[in-house]
């Protein structure tokens, strides 16, 4: 953020506030701890005197945009003698995790710094101006990223330009791409909804969109009560900007890979063995162990030398094959030693032995990772013998201690539907996602204290292909039913757990998901006699059975009337 002469910074435990002129006292700062920068006291710049104070709300990491302003002393001291090209290319990690979230929190209360700073625009296209700050330099440098990252969440459209921002949901082209028609160039997204029902008017859509943004506008769903449009996070669930996906996207790092071979996957996790072995086996099929090759590719400054011998690169190979200490390790070992390419071979050839000595070659695996972590962390050496012994009496401790809890576990067993007190009603809901079609499938049945199914309902959604997504519309439209046809239902049941949460917390975040939660809460509020609760999905079959014929039947409704429909139903329920 861009500060100049006359400003005062407070920094409390939960915001970040900043006055602009005028007088230093707020409300919101009471019993906080409060810090004033001026250029005096070299804390920090300083903007003009204005006659206001602006409060920025902990959307995003403000700890971390805190602590930036704070540091700012210390930054300004070491960059005494550099340049202004040099600063305004500065390239490391503190700037490219940190500065993006001050470009995120100002991009989200523009209005604060309208009037100096763009006052003819959006800090989208703010300008650097004249003797900008080392902060601004680099806001505006992190600019371009936030940018890839962002997208218009859908309320009620009236704040989103259809041509103009991006609000499509693809992250690869977030942006319309049909061409835009004379006179539209300021048309915004409330001009293809119906505000009577929240719905999207097909006719304009089709009459104004190319097939690819009509079939991505169908999937937004739209809030039934009146919500603005905000800017979301493209790389975070909740469409907050955080420092950690801020990394992720700035430095592009790659999906986990899925080229394991499925046998290499199934022989690591049905070896009885500790979940933790597992867990390092895992990491290691993958490349993701925190040896020093692999933390240079995270671009850490470490040395890429072995922390153990000192002499060779340190990759998972080196550490776990070619290493002296773990070649005499295998050699001591029931496996034995045998020259292998890669890890994958060595794994594939694993699987292949007899069951003790699979699992002893996994333990020697986790002990040599040990090994490697007391020299990093404790200057301790072992030696090949100690390595293994240490391997093999591990794992006879853990099986002993597994036989001994296994033994003493019952069975599970398959939770049922359980019926609701008698003169009283329970609806089941449950959501599929209708494979290449951007469909969600939805089922409902209302059944009574006897089980017998009362009314019941099976539709099809659009939808983007999430599934808590779809299990806060189905759950939205269960009851949106259930208020229009007046039927009594005392409680809800879900088998998302997520969903449930949602609904019993007050959490806030700019998520689709977040937005039919609320209407979820709204609706939840004209039923109030209502319940809701989490049923596993083997005590929700009833509603699994409806949705699993979504995708070849019509929308289907019944109730009272359609007696044979109802009762093969109760049969069905009777029999799970």
């Amino acid at each position: 953020m861009p500060l100049a002469q006359g400003d005062r910074i407070r920094v409390t435990n939960d915001m970040l506030v900043v006055g602009i002129g005028g007088s230093s006292q707020d409300p919101h700062a009471d019993g906080k701890q409060v810090v004033n920068l001026d250029t005096e006291d070299r804390n920090g710049v300083t903007l003009n005197n204005m006659d206001t104070t602006l409060v920025l709300n902990p959307i995003l990491e403000m700890n971390e945009v805190s602590r930036l302003i704070l540091d700012s002393k210390r930054r300004r001291e070491d960059m005494a003698s550099t340049s202004d090209e040099d600063m305004a290319s500065v390239d490391n990690g503190y700037e490219d995790d940190v500065v993006p979230a001050s470009g995120a929190q100002i991009s989200k209360n523009g209005d604060v710094v309208l009037g100096r700073y763009y006052q003819d625009s959006s800090f989208w296209a703010a300008k650097l101006g004249n003797n900008p700050s080392y902060i601004w330099r680099n806001i505006l440098a992190a600019r371009e990223g936030l940018a890839r990252g962002y997208y218009r969440r859908i309320g009620d459209g009236e704040d989103t330009l259809v041509w103009h921002h991006p609000w499509l949901p693809d992250p690869n082209q977030p942006y319309v791409v049909s061409p835009m028609d004379l006179g539209l160039d300021q048309c915004h997204v409330s001009s293809f909804i119906i505000p009577s029902v929240q719905k999207w008017d097909v006719l304009q859509l089709n009459h104004f969109f190319q097939q690819r943004d009509i079939l991505l506008i169908n999937q937004i769903p739209l809030p039934l009560q009146k919500q603005s449009d905000v800017w979301a996070w493209t790389h975070d669930r909740r469409g907050l900007y955080t420092v950690k996906s801020g990394y992720k996207q700035r430095f592009q790092v790659p999906r986990l890979p899925t080229h394991i071979p499925d046998d290499i996957w199934s022989f690591i996790w049905k070896a009885n063995i500790p979940e933790k072995v597992k867990h390092v086996c895992w990491r290691i099929t993958l490349a993701l162990m925190p040896c020093m090759v692999n933390l240079q590719r995270k671009s850490l400054v470490v040395p890429s030398v072995c922390s153990v011998c000192g002499t060779h690169p340190e990759t998972e190979h080196h550490i776990f094959l070619t290493y002296l200490v773990a070649q005499q390790t295998w050699v001591l070992s029931l496996v034995g030693w045998r020259r292998m390419n890669t890890l994958m071979d060595r794994f594939g050839w694993m699987k292949t032995l007899p069951e003790d000595i699979r699992h002893e070659a996994l333990m020697v695996v986790y002990g040599l990772w040990l090994n490697r972590n007391q020299v990093v962390w404790n200057q301790i050496s072992s030696s090949p013998t100690s390595i293994l012994q240490h391997s093999r009496q591990l794992l006879r401790e853990w099986q002993a201690a597994h036989v001994l809890s296994t033994a003493t576990t019952s069975p599970h067993t398959l939770t049922t539907w359980s019926p609701p007190p008698a003169g009283c009603y329970k609806c089941n809901v449950d959501v599929s996602v209708v494979a290449g079609q951007h469909l969600f499938g939805t089922g409902m049945i209302l059944r009574d204290s006897n089980g017998r199914g009362m009314m019941g309902k099976m539709m099809t959604i659009p939808g983007m292909g999430d599934p808590a997504l779809g299990e806060a519309l189905t759950f939205r439209e269960a009851l949106s039913w259930l208020k229009r046809t007046q039927a009594r239902c005392d409680v809800m049941e879900s088998d998302s757990l997520l969903l449930i949460h949602a609904l019993q917390s007050n959490t806030f975040d700019f998520s689709y998901f977040r937005t039919i939660v609320q209407d979820c809460k709204h609706l939840l509020s004209l039923l109030s006699s209502m319940a809701i609760q989490f049923v596993r999905k083997s005590a929700n079959q009833a509603a699994h059975s409806i949705i699993r014929a979504t995708g070849s039947m019509p929308d289907l409704e019944w109730g009272y009337a359609h007696h044979f429909f109802c009762m093969t139903l109760w049969s069905l329920t009777l029999l799970i």
